[in-house]
């Protein structure tokens, strides 16, 4: 009985060895087949090249550099901001001073003074302010030589005066027709513009404007004002003058693909 069990144990021992030896490739194994998370390393490591097994090796994957950011030189810029500029003419000043007023709120007082000389469009204006110590005197400077209302309204009246009559010869000239209605248009656009609407339909005034106008076409205006509403003011002549240009260039193409036939003898 003593034998057996001697026996037993020295098989016991043996097996546990067997099982030492084995237990490394065991632990390899299951480590192989159970998914890891892997871990950061802060340690970057090279990776080495394979052991030659005889055979051909396969393609070494490639490690992707890091693409570098985009300079600054090849970034998009943005577009300067665009001031408006002034020509000098006194009757575009009130609306240029309320833009440019509007497009520098955000600069500092140096910043708009020289802003304001860069908006001169010509060396006359620019001169004129180019003395001043600060943006104050010399929107003083401009408001003394622009902002008179009475030099506006002269100068308004002064470009009605110049309008043209658009009748020649008993034919109406289109060319000359839409250049009085856009003149008629600015000139009640930039009376509107420095609160002058009250004085825009003086009866001295639209008189002044129908006096150019063909007989034919005062006649139907003054029908037109009598029988279909249409309101006696400068808005309503120009308004008006507009839909006739839009009917006589309509028919125009008709005119000339059918001219008119000679009496027959």
């Amino acid at each position: 009985m003593a034998e057996c069990e001697q026996d037993f144990v020295q098989v016991l021992l043996r097996v546990r060895r067997v099982v030492d030896r084995q237990s490394p490739l065991d632990n390899c194994t299951s480590n192989a087949s159970v998914p890891t998370t892997p871990q950061s390393n802060p340690t970057t490591t090279v990776p080495t090249q394979p052991a030659s097994t005889g055979t051909s090796p396969g393609p070494v994957p490639t490690v992707q550099q890091p693409t570098s950011q985009p300079s600054l030189s090849s970034a998009p810029r943005m577009e300067r901001m665009k001031f408006p500029k002034f020509s000098g003419d006194i009757k575009d000043y009130k609306r240029f001073k309320k833009l440019f007023t509007h497009c520098t709120a955000n600069l500092t007082e140096t910043e708009c003074f020289y802003q304001l000389t860069e908006s001169m469009s010509h060396a006359r204006e620019r001169n004129k302010i180019k003395g001043c110590i600060n943006i104050e005197r010399a929107w003083q400077v401009l408001d003394d030589c622009y902002g008179d209302n009475d030099k506006v309204v002269d100068r308004l009246l002064q470009d009605l005066n110049n309008l043209r009559p658009y009748e020649h010869k008993g034919k109406t000239n289109l060319q000359e027709m839409d250049r009085f209605v856009q003149t008629l248009q600015t000139f009640e656009t930039q009376a509107e513009g420095i609160g002058l609407s009250g004085e825009l339909n003086s009866k001295i005034m639209l008189s002044q404007i129908k006096q150019k106008l063909p007989e034919e076409h005062h006649i139907a205006y003054y029908k037109s004002v009598r029988d279909d509403s249409t309101d006696d003011t400068l808005a309503g002549l120009v308004k008006w003058l507009h839909r006739q240009l839009l009917l006589l260039e309509k028919a125009k193409p008709f005119a000339a693909d059918n001219p008119p036939r000679s009496p027959q003898a």
